[in-house]
């Protein structure tokens, strides 16, 4: 790239970086908790309630300028339907449970978040956003015999999930998708997943896991395993070769079809 091209992408990655900052500064925060009473309206017509100190104040932001997982929301606005259950890995605390419960119909949702303090918040957000036929599991996508561990953050984006732990660490149940499927008598399913990383163990150690799943919507994280780093890319290629087709891909934010 020429210094004449470069030169002007540098300055505008910095404006946008330095605006970004700027609207989702603590100050701006506590304005926007001040005008919305911790009640902010989102994509898809919900509601997001933000009250507790589990929600920090850049997330507040990042919901106001209708900026969080923006890529997600717009792909289940724009693929999911009534025609299939939804399985949501991730749930945090329930933005895009609720957008995908709107556009569910009747259809069931589970919802699968490893933090056990979000649990509350979820539920809070789906019947603020009256969804109903849903149910809540508090585990962890994965397989093998070792436990796993879940570390609580300062806020709901800051905890972590591993094999290692600390005297602040809840260990938690892990499930294999495959299993979790069976247990909740899941049949024809659209997958929405964000589970920073864990999203390679449910392809490469899960198999059959997705034999039954007709759409993905995937946010794909960078994560090594068994001495091998998986990139986006990888990631994308691995589910392709499950039998799916790629038919939107934004940065990192992959919707896969099931190949006809």
């Amino acid at each position: 790239m020429s210094n004449s091209i470069a030169y002007p992408l540098a300055f505008l990655h910095f404006v946008k970086c330095s605006i970004a900052k700027l609207i989702c500064s603590r100050p701006v925060a506590v304005l926007i908790t001040a005008i919305t009473g911790n009640r902010i309206r989102y994509r898809g017509g919900i509601v997001v309630d933000t009250s507790g100190n589990q929600v920090s104040g850049y997330l507040k932001c990042m919901l106001f300028w209708r900026m969080y997982e923006k890529a997600e929301a717009q792909s289940i606005l724009k693929y999911v339907t009534s025609q299939y259950d939804v399985v949501e890995l991730g749930s945090s605390i329930g933005v895009v449970g609720c957008i995908a419960g709107k556009v569910k119909g009747d259809r069931r949702m589970l919802c699968v978040e490893v933090n056990q303090d979000l649990i509350p918040i979820i539920e809070r957000n789906l019947k603020l956003n009256r969804i109903g036929n849903y149910k809540i599991r508090n585990a962890a996508i994965g397989v093998g015999d070792k436990p796993l561990w879940f570390t609580p953050g300062m806020h709901s984006t800051h905890g972590q999930v591993g094999s290692s732990h600390s005297e602040k660490s809840i260990k938690i149940e892990t499930v294999p998708l495959s299993r979790l499927l069976e247990q909740e008598a899941i049949g024809d399913f659209v997958l929405i997943c964000d589970i920073e990383g864990s999203e390679i163990d449910i392809v490469l150690n899960d198999p059959g896991c997705l034999k039954r799943c007709k759409l993905i919507v995937l946010e794909a994280h960078s994560v090594c395993r068994n001495n091998k780093l998986y990139s986006p890319m990888d990631i994308k290629q691995v589910i392709l070769n499950e039998g799916f087709d790629c038919i939107e891909e934004r940065n990192v934010n992959f919707v896969f079809v099931r190949s006809s």
